[in-house]
Order: structure tokens, then C-alpha cells, then sequence
């Protein structure tokens, strides 16, 4: 392997961003040149508390911008609230800097349009933070599914199920603007149905309520029906604010047998009129270093990606999709022309 490594800048230290930040210290190919929060000490304070790597020997950043021209880095991983991430991704890409943005990619259509504009203006690398693609289980599951072993795919149901949001204080940044479940969770179970079918729906119908998180002003609930061009069906179930276990568990259904896998599963069971095989897995869950290298890997070595920045804006749409559906009681179509 070559020995050269990509600068990495993280944006946004707690929650998930704490996870990028061990995730680009472990990869054998990147190596962490800078970090960035606008609560500076403050975030590092609480970021050592939950008992992560220390990390005040790397140089700090409150303002992103002025992080962006330090020169420190060849990439950055934006782990930052929703609103800042079209903003933050189109000028990291417009000054040269490859990016991974995490999901949900935007909060609006326009903005994935936008960024996929730059991507092309600019030939930069950029890459979506759907780290299920990541996950063991997920992977084996595709890897059933595409071998035949189901027959042919006519049905596919999964979840994203978290009480995450339940206590959330009124102050929390996912107000504002507020998060739809669909979109901020749902867009989970939502990628994988693409990633697992390798397809995209081409009609999109949702229900969405609002009874565990009453406080909220958008769907903390939804269920999602997608219709796919060879006539799969694909269903999502989301919730925010569930007194239940995390759970993304996911059901394929095919003319040959059935594949059932979860998120947190250790094994993936496929069933057919023969019987119940099970396929044992390993691997840890939000594998963010599986996505780190494989960041990496595309853009020192040219490898493909399967979390490239076009199927974080794909999944986007789907959600935006979804959720005018819940307003407008009809199908709506994911409006894919917008992406070029």
C-alpha cells in the first residue's frame, strides 16, 4: 500500500462526529490534522468525558471557514446540524477539499442539487454518511440477495426504530429547523431498501404522525410505501420516539425464500422451503472505519465507493418524497431530474 495518507479535518465533535474522529485515527490511511466545533473547549471537554481518545494536542477550530483556508486538510467530515451541510459541503468543495458529509445529506432537494452541481463543477470526491452500507449483516444480506438465493425480489420491508429523540431538551439544534423522522432516521432504512435492490423508487407514498414527541411541529412516526420500476415494493418504518430497542430490522422477501437481517444482528438467516440457513457475521456496527478507508481508498486509489455522495442525495429525495406525501395524501415522485 502506498504510504501516503489524507489530512483529515472533523467538523462537529460530539454524537456521531466523536465516532468519525476514532474512525480516522484507526484508518490505516488517513490521519487526523485538525478538528472543528463552534463550541471550541467546551465540546472537547464533553467529548473527553464520554471517554474517546484525547485529541487537545490536534489543532481546534471554532470558525469552519477559516479551518477550510488553514490549508491543514485534504478532506473534511462534516458531522455538523443538518442546515450547515450543503453550505459547509459546497465550499469545502470549491476550495479543493474532498468531502463525506453525513446524512440526512441536505434538508431540501434544491440543496442536494446544488451540491451535485459543485461535485461536478469542481471533480472533487464527495461521499454520504449512510453507514449502514457499512454494517456486516447488511453487506452479507446484499450478497445473498444478488447471488439469487431469494429468486426474484418482490417485496422488502425494513425500520429504523429509536426512542432517540424522546427526551430531547426544546433547546436542541434538531429544532431548528425540526428534524423529520423520515428524513433524519427513516433515511437509514431508506438507504438500505436502495442499497439492497441497487434500484430507486419511482412513486413514493408516506403517513406520518406525531403522538410520542407531541412538542415536535413534523412527523415523529412515519410508514413509507415505495413502488420500484420492476414492481418491488419496499417499506419503511420509522420512529423517533418509541419505548422499544434500536432496531433496523429487514425482511427481503423473494420468489425463492426470504432474508432476514437487523442492524445489530450477528448473523443473517435465509429461509427457503428447505429450510432456515443461518450465515453467521462479523464486524462492528456504525462501522465508521469501513467508511473511512473506503473514502480513502476512492480517492488515493481510484476504487469505487458504495456510499458516493449521489445515493445520500438519491435517499434525500425519497424522504423529501415521502414526506409531501404526508401532506398531500397522493404518491409523489422523487424528483431525480434535479440532480443532472
Amino acid at each position: 500500500m502506498d504510504e501516503k495518507k489524507l489530512r483529515f479535518a472533523v467538523v462537529g465533535v460530539g454524537g456521531i462526529g466523536a465516532g468519525h474522529v476514532g474512525a480516522v485515527i484507526a484508518s490505516p490511511y488517513a490521519e487526523l490534522a485538525a478538528v472543528c466545533d463552534i463550541l471550541g473547549d467546551r465540546a472537547l471537554d464533553k467529548y473527553e468525558e464520554r471517554g474517546f481518545v484525547p485529541i487537545r494536542h490536534i489543532p481546534m477550530f471554532t470558525d469552519y471557514y477559516e479551518l477550510l483556508d488553514s490549508g491543514l486538510a485534504d478532506a473534511v467530515i462534516i458531522s455538523s446540524p443538518d442546515a450547515t451541510h450543503c453550505p459547509y459541503t459546497v465550499a469545502a468543495l470549491r476550495r479543493g477539499i474532498d468531502v463525506m458529509c453525513e446524512k440526512p445529506l441536505t434538508v431540501t432537494d434544491e440543496e442536494s442539487a446544488l451540491i451535485m452541481e459543485t461535485v461536478r463543477k469542481t471533480g472533487r470526491k464527495a461521499f454520504a454518511g449512510q453507514i449502514c452500507r457499512f454494517d456486516a449483516a447488511f453487506i452479507k444480506a446484499k450478497e445473498l440477495l444478488d447471488s439469487g438465493a431469494a429468486g426474484e425480489v418482490f417485496c422488502i420491508e425494513s425500520m429504523y426504530r429509536h426512542g432517540c429523540h424522546k427526551d430531547l431538551p426544546k433547546d436542541d439544534w434538531r429544532f431548528f429547523p425540526p428534524r423529520h423522522a423520515t428524513a433524519c432516521g427513516g433515511c437509514h432504512a431508506i438507504d438500505i431498501v436502495r442499497f439492497l435492490l441497487g434500484s430507486d423508487p419511482d412513486r413514493v407514498f408516506a403517513f406520518g404522525n406525531r403522538k410520542c414527541r407531541t412538542d415536535w411541529s413534523v412527523e415523529d412516526c412515519s410508514e413509507t410505501v415505495m413502488h420500484f420500476p420492476d414492481d418491488t415494493i419496499g417499506r419503511v418504518f420509522t420512529t423517533l420516539g418509541v419505548i422499544a430497542d434500536y432496531s433496523m430490522e429487514t425482511v427481503i422477501y423473494g420468489t425463492k425464500g426470504s432474508i432476514f437481517t437487523n442492524y445489530v444482528a450477528d448473523s443473517v438467516k435465509l429461509r427457503t422451503e428447505s429450510g432456515t440457513e443461518v450465515f453467521p457475521v462479523k464486524g462492528v456496527t456504525h462501522n465508521a472505519v469501513g467508511e473511512v478507508d473506503a473514502m480513502c481508498r476512492a480517492i488515493l486509489y481510484g476504487e469505487p465507493a458504495s456510499h458516493e455522495i449521489i445515493e445520500g442525495a438519491k435517499t434525500l429525495l425519497v424522504c423529501n418524497a415521502a414526506i409531501r406525501s404526508m401532506k398531500s395524501g397522493m404518491p409523489e415522485k422523487p424528483e431525480y431530474e434535479l440532480l443532472g
